[in-house]
Formats: C-alpha cells, sequence, structure tokens
C-alpha cells in the first residue's frame, strides 16, 4: 500500500488478523459477562440477562471453531495429520452429520435435501477426515444460505471415485475469489473477513483433507446465485 513517493505500508501480516478474528468475540464474552455480572440494567430484566448469556455462548463456540480450525489447518501445514483410510459408506455419514443441523435449517426456513441413492455408496477415506469435510460444508451452507433458501446434499459415483456435492442457494463466491479461500492461510489475509463468520479456514482444511486421500475439491459457484461444492474420494469397491 503506498503512502509516499518512497514510502510504502506493509500488508498487516496473518497474526494481525488472527488477533482481529480472535479480539471480537473475546470483547463479546467479556462485556456480556460484566454486564451480567453487576446486573447493569436492574434487579428484574432477567430475559434481557438471559439473551445476554445465549451471546457469550455463542460467542465462546465461535471462539472455539476458530482456534480448531487454525489448530488444524497449522497441523496439516506442518505434516502432522495422519489419516487412516477405510471402507465406509459415505450415505451413513452423511444423514448422521446433517442431523446436527436440521434444527438451525428449521428454524431459518431452509429447505434442507439429502438426494439419498437406493443403495450403499462405498467409499475408501478416512472416516474422521470425511466428517470434518462435510461438517464444514454444511457449516458454510447453512452460514450463507438466506431464510427460505435450499441446501441439498448428493453423491456421485464411478467406478473408480465417488463425488460428494453440497450445493446451496446462498450468497455465492465472486469466481476471482475463489482460489483465495481454498488456499491455506490466505483466508487470514483477507481484509474483509468477518469475525461474525470466523477464521474462513473452512473450505482450504476440506481441500488440503480430500487432497490426502487421494481425491479433490472443486468449487463452483456464481456469485447471489448458490454455490455448489464437489469432494471426489476414491471409490470403495475399487480399492482393496
Amino acid at each position: 500500500i503506498r503512502t509516499s513517493e518512497n514510502q510504502t505500508t506493509p500488508h498487516p501480516s496473518s497474526a494481525d488478523f488472527v488477533n482481529g478474528l480472535l479480539r471480537a468475540p473475546i470483547t463479546s464474552i467479556i462485556g456480556f459477562s460484566e454486564i451480567i455480572g453487576n446486573r447493569n440494567l436492574g434487579e428484574t430484566e432477567w430475559e434481557k440477562y438471559v439473551d445476554f448469556a445465549h451471546e457469550i455462548r455463542n460467542s465462546g463456540m465461535l471462539l472455539l471453531d476458530m482456534i480448531n480450525d487454525i489448530r488444524d489447518i497449522s497441523k496439516i501445514d506442518k505434516g502432522e495429520v495422519r489419516l487412516q483410510p477405510e471402507r465406509l459408506d459415505l450415505s451413513q455419514v452423511i444423514v448422521e452429520t446433517m442431523s446436527g443441523f436440521q434444527d438451525s435449517c428449521a428454524e431459518r426456513g431452509v429447505d434442507f435435501v439429502y438426494e439419498k441413492p437406493d443403495e450403499p455408496v462405498e467409499v475408501m477415506a478416512d472416516p474422521h477426515a470425511v466428517r470434518k469435510i462435510l461438517k464444514n460444508l454444511l457449516s458454510n451452507a447453512v452460514k450463507f444460505t438466506p431464510a427460505d433458501g435450499k441446501i441439498t446434499v448428493s453423491s456421485q459415483v464411478s467406478l473408480e471415485s465417488v463425488t460428494l456435492v453440497v450445493a446451496d442457494t446462498g450468497i455465492g463466491i465472486e469466481e476471482s475469489y475463489i482460489a483465495s479461500v481454498l488456499a491455506p492461510l490466505e483466508p487470514l489475509m483477507r481484509v474483509n473477513v468477518s469475525p461474525q463468520q470466523g477464521a474462513g479456514l473452512g473450505l482450504a482444511i476440506c481441500k488440503s483433507l480430500a487432497e490426502m486421500q487421494g481425491g479433490a475439491l472443486r468449487i463452483e459457484s456464481i456469485e447471489g446465485s448458490g454455490t455448489t461444492v464437489l469432494v471426489t474420494m476414491p471409490a470403495g469397491s475399487g480399492r482393496n
């Protein structure tokens, strides 16, 4: 960023952005805690105090998610993650993981659909990694899909591979922006990362976990019209 003919201001470091992201939920937790602890609103505003307690919990959960994402991408970057692929039924994993998002979708009026095939869909993958990938993709879809929108989960099966597909009718991603959201640590360097949206590392983590298992992740998106994320994994029937 140029400030004069001979001087430049360096871009903020990733540590600056992490500090900014963590500061918002921490400040919220401290502020609401002080209001409740000091009874600043008086002795009778218990409903407001309950609302503040919920805000504290939400900020705490957001903070925990951000810390976990930063830890995960750091471990992946250092080569400290070891996956153990095994044959598993992707359909079962999808049903189990989707159950954790049913209530939030229902509350917001978001149509949440799994196009379940008639037969089991076997993949050769690490079960914890698959759950992590799907949880991150669904979390993003729910976060960025407005009320009355739709989230659809499906799978595409071929002889050698299986593709997990998560599609939403949310806000979409600008085409020039897609590469950066998939680059490890790159999301932390964006000036428009919102503390309310977390560290923005979910897609980069998903891409790394997919590639570590011989798979791939691809994004198809139109800004304002929704996003489709496709994660390809080796088919369970094609490996011993």
